[in-house]
């Protein structure tokens, strides 16, 4: 999650945006690396979603301070982006967390996650 913040961070500082053949290489990459990680985290489930959550608890109040601000127009800063890549890692995290990808089913949040 930190290097894909940090990753943003430089890439709108410098201007730049990956082309779409080595972001589809990250992407691939990142999934598969996802996978394996989700694999290990539901070990331990609970300790796993915890981590997670608390993860996700401090980047809230900086998200909310992001999303007040944003009426006034402003220009998207190395630092913004990497704070809603920063969202969005954690998400992915949990969402591969909690669904599990089996060969001809949709993945899905376990009913006894949804009760």
């Amino acid at each position: 999650v930190r290097m894909s913040s940090f990753e943003e961070h430089y890439l709108t500082q410098q201007g730049e945006d990956l082309d779409e053949i080595r972001e589809m290489i990250w992407e691939f990459g990142v999934e598969e690396e996802m996978v394996s990680a989700a694999s290990l985290g539901r070990l331990n489930i609970s300790a796993s979603m915890s981590t997670l959550a608390g993860m996700f608890q401090q980047c809230v109040p900086r998200l909310m301070s992001l999303f007040e601000g944003v009426g006034n127009g402003s220009d998207m800063t190395p630092a913004m982006a990497a704070l809603l890549e920063e969202a969005r890692m954690l998400i992915l995290c949990a969402c591969h967390l909690l669904t599990d990808e089996c060969a001809g089913e949709t993945p899905s949040i376990p009913d006894a996650v949804c009760n």
